[in-house]
């Protein structure tokens, strides 16, 4: 009886049939080991471009890009069929893990213009939490992608290596193994890892964006070049004699300041804030940058060109906060996660050392892009999250950006009342966060808007966006219009961190149909997709419509202290002093005194290599200037 059950058990008989051809079974891993990362591998790309023909006519065009990432992952995939006996193991968990990194690169690309960078491993839990929220709509190549892994993983359980068992099988397995592992490595470090490699096949430039350099490579050699990349070597010459020269010249540029003046300092980074009239426009029923509007004409104020679109919030809040450009670090890294140190050199901690209070706000979870740590870290003396906040109203998802302007002015209050000191407050608010749910706001409240280009869906989501830019708007003029009554002096910074596409979790973007930018060139579409409108603002020194050109996130401060009469590090300072010759870099361009922007070349780059050499110091080295340019 125990015989008829297992014949007539097919798993049984199959592996049984396949234990009896010890060839087959040796051919068929061979053959998986050729086959499969290089199926996954079009998966990858087919999960992005979501057609399987065009799919095909791309990578017909990229093979050797293509056999580039296979050459790794293929002797991986033997290293661990050799280990195991199993081809289905490596089947497996290759699979899990491309189908993952292919999927979460498309949700990316999908929402934020940008790839999945090895840096991504280190906010895993962040965008889990993100990703839960925005409840992303699951595709039919997704679902490919999730059958095609566990059907041949499902196929080759079935197949076995017919190499000995015990100690001397192991040792031979463990053996051979190894050596196609130590394969897999040389070949990355010297192919994948290696410049002139990469500059060879026309790769590893990313002059034109992380985007267009994975569309020309692939995604998984590009990938594991950036994993190669995220090591960050010292400038050249770099020694204590060199750094403290070179801080002593950018002292002296920076010049002396005489100033003893402790003014309040509120900075206000709002989520997504932009002008939309001007990226989208059409007819609205309400103006959507009044208060705005208004304070430009008593304050100073233009457009910084920001690293992110619709993410990268923390990255752009670390630049303004540190004057440190992320341009100079390693693509798609997040600075809060990863390189953060105890008594980080940043504004707020140079305020603290001239008595100032320090408190940070951000209506969401605390450890969200690890900034409980990164505030500390940077001289906070508090942090309220989105549990100290008392009863808060909601715009859809978010707390709102009234009570988070509340929650600062209270703040304010608080802090004023106890010290005599300057106090800094740096408010991160979340109303306009991604992604977009239409017809959330009634009728009366909702903005309203035309455009042409839009259906009656696509409408109702900017409607959406344009009544949380209202809001946004209405918070800004309360927050002012409190401080007019307050008998000390404050400063305010105020902008919003990136645009957004305005999109929801399927298949609208609006910004695809409708956005002023679409017909421009390269260049100039860049700059209007990416930049964005700052506010400099004091409610005791009111100004006569100054505007700024063109400039960068980490120019904003250096900017406000010299307006303003603020206390200020001298690498702040000497950051605002070379204004003249360039207004930063960001996106890898660098940008002109007249706000143009183009590469950077000649002087400029003699520029970037004194800051990169400093900001290199200050976060990686052995801070041989801080007591020069810190003190």
């Amino acid at each position: 009886m125990q015989q008829s059950t297992r014949i007539r058990n097919p798993w049984i008989r199959l592996r049984r049939w396949f234990a009896a051809r010890p060839v087959l079974c040796t051919v068929i891993s061979l053959l998986a080991c050729a086959g499969v990362p290089l199926l996954y591998q079009v998966l990858i790309e087919f999960t992005r471009i979501r057609s399987f023909t065009v799919t095909l006519t791309y990578l017909s065009g990229r093979i050797s890009n293509l056999l580039l990432g296979w050459v790794p992952l293929a002797l991986l995939f033997l290293a661990l069929t050799l280990l195991t006996r199993r081809p289905a193991v490596p089947a497996g968990i290759m699979g899990v893990i491309l189908a993952t990194g292919g999927i979460s690169n498309y949700l990316k690309l999908s929402y934020r213009d940008e790839p999945v960078v090895p840096s991504d491993l280190f906010i895993l839990r962040d965008a889990a939490t993100i990703g839960t929220e925005m409840r992303p709509a699951i595709t039919r190549e997704m679902v490919v992608f999730a059958l095609a892994v566990i059907l041949v993983t499902v196929a080759l359980t079935f197949v076995r290596l017919p190499w000995p068992k015990g100690g001397r099988g192991w040792a031979l397995r463990a053996l051979s193994g190894g050596m196609a592992l130590v394969c897999a490595c040389l070949f990355t470090v010297r192919e994948i890892w290696h410049e002139p490699s990469m500059r060879a096949r026309g790769l590893g430039y990313f002059s034109t964006g992380l985007a267009d350099e994975y569309y020309k490579g692939t995604f998984v050699p590009i990938f594991l070049h950036m994993l190669g990349d995220m090591k960050i070597d010292p400038p050249a010459g770099y020694r204590k004699t060199s750094v403290e020269q070179l801080a002593g010249e950018m002292a002296a540029q920076a010049g002396e300041r005489d100033s003893q003046a402790t003014p309040d300092i509120l900075v206000v980074m709002s989520e997504s804030w932009f002008d939309l009239e001007r990226v989208i426009p059409g007819e609205y029923s309400q103006d959507l940058t009044a208060n705005f509007d208004r304070l430009s004409r008593e304050g100073v104020s233009g457009y910084f060109l920001s690293e992110g679109y619709t993410g990268g919030t923390a990255n752009i809040e670390f630049s303004a906060l540190t004057g440190f450009c992320t341009d100079l670090l390693p693509q798609g890294s997040t600075a809060y996660s990863e390189y953060m140190h105890e008594d980080f050199a940043s504004y707020p901690l140079y305020l603290k050392q001239q008595g100032y209070t320090n408190v940070a706000i951000h209506p969401y979870l605390r450890s969200f892009y690890d900034r409980e740590d990164a505030y500390a870290d940077m001289g906070f003396d508090a942090f309220y999250d989105m549990e100290d906040f008392a009863d808060p109203t909601y715009a859809g998802d978010y707390i709102s950006e009234k009570s988070t302007i509340d929650k600062l002015i209270d703040t304010y209050k608080e802090e004023t009342a106890k010290t005599d000191g300057g106090v800094f407050i740096h408010t991160v608010t979340i109303q306009n966060h991604v992604s977009y749910t239409g017809g959330i706001y009634p009728d009366g409240y909702r903005v309203t808007a035309k455009v042409p280009e839009l259906n009656k869906e696509e409408t109702a989501l900017l409607e959406t966006v344009a009544t949380n830019m209202r809001d946004i708007d209405r918070a800004l003029g309360r927050l002012t219009d409190y401080l007019e009554t307050v008998d000390r002096d404050v400063i305010v910074l105020f902008f919003g961190d990136h645009q957004t596409g305005v999109a929801d979790d399927d298949t609208i973007n609006v910004n695809e149909k409708a956005a002023s930018y679409l017909g421009l060139p390269d260049q100039e579409r860049m700059v209007e997709k990416y930049k964005v409108p700052f506010l400099i603002w004091s409610n005791h020194d009111k100004k006569d419509a100054v505007t700024e050109p063109l400039t960068t996130a980490y120019m904003l401060l250096p900017m406000l202290g010299a307006y303003y009469d603020a206390p200020q590090p001298a690498w702040m300072s000497w950051l605002h002093s070379t204004l003249p010759e360039c207004r930063g870099l960001a996106r890898g361009y660098a940008i002109a005194p007249d706000g143009s922007v183009g590469l950077p070349e000649g002087q400029i780059n003699e520029l970037l290599r004194k800051y990169w050499t400093v900001q290199y110091d200050l976060m990686f080295g052995e801070e041989y200037s801080r007591n020069i340019l810190y003190s």
